[in-house]
């Protein structure tokens, strides 16, 4: 059976939480696993089958895509408890120089990362801290840098690899050629084996940004992605008092059939999802 690891998202506020700020049962404690100064900037995380927790860092700079293909300013950092308190107290970097990481993914003894455009495998073999491993497994997702395009991977229980591509473009090359053979423009749910091989588009269409994945026990795909409550001009001066530009959450049942690409319609139960977010502040012209 394999041993994965999913990817846990990491909340971030404007204002930094604290053990207050948390609700939970009688009896259970809120307090902080991570040592301050390790982390500035997370985005997503996850634990390997030793404790150890890889976190997607962002830089703190706000790039565009060719900027982050000439810097290649983000990372991902492993974080470890090295005194068995709880706390993760020692930070190494795993894996640097990437362009926007977004998911994390330990399977067996291997990082599975999302970072545009490709799919990416990072591994540590000599035990140092560090992956000297880098394989670029799938390729051709494209993006603009405001993190509306790959993310994860998410491991399916039949061992197949899913994430999710924004709608931004896509040229899938093939792996031995190099020759594109699928190529679009609107959002997807992506598949392939761990190697990278017989990438597949499972779901599209009817998406703008579908983020994370997951499976229920008969295997059906359940994703979730973020939607627009209208569609205004994106150059239009928004008033943050108004609901005009509020976001809401999709959630989108995608049941696997013969025919790739074909989404299921949303069940009844599933439509009243509570906004996940504030008033969005576009930009004025």
């Amino acid at each position: 059976m394999s041993r994965s690891f999913p990817s846990l998202i990491l909340a971030l506020s404007l204002a930094p939480l604290c053990a207050d700020d948390f609700f939970v049962p009688e009896g259970l404690k809120v307090s902080s696993a991570l040592a301050p100064g390790l982390i500035d900037h997370p985005v997503m995380a996850t634990l390997d089958d030793r404790g150890r927790l890889f976190v997607a860092e962002n830089a703190g700079v706000n790039l565009d895509k060719e900027a982050l293909l000439k810097e290649l300013p983000n990372s991902i950092k492993m974080l470890e408890d090295t005194n068995g308190d709880g706390v993760f107290d020692k930070a190494t970097v795993f894996a640097d120089k990437l362009t926007f990481p977004q998911g994390a993914l330990w399977v067996y003894d291997s990082l599975y990362v999302m970072s545009p455009p490709s799919l990416w495998r990072f591994a540590d073999e000599d035990g140092d801290g560090r992956a000297e491993v880098r394989e670029e497994l799938v390729t051709g997702f494209d993006f603009t840098g405001n993190a509306a395009d790959v993310h994860g991977p998410f491991l399916h229980p039949n061992g197949r690899l899913y994430w999710c591509h924004g709608r931004k473009g896509f040229a899938i090359p093939d792996n031995d050629t190099g020759e594109i053979v699928e190529t679009g423009k609107g959002a997807r749910i992506w598949s392939s084996q761990l190697s990278g091989g017989e990438v597949e588009s499972f779901a599209g269409g009817g998406m703008d940004n579908p983020v994370e994945i997951d499976f229920t026990p008969p295997f059906k795909r359940i994703s979730i992605d973020r939607a627009w409550a209208s569609n205004p001009s994106p150059r239009a001066s928004v008033n943050p008092a108004s609901a005009q530009w509020r976001k809401s959450a999709s959630l989108k049942l995608m049941i696997e059939v013969r025919r790739r690409n074909v989404s299921a319609p949303m069940p009844d139960h599933m439509r009243a999802v509570p906004p996940v977010g504030r008033v969005w502040l576009g930009p004025a012209t």
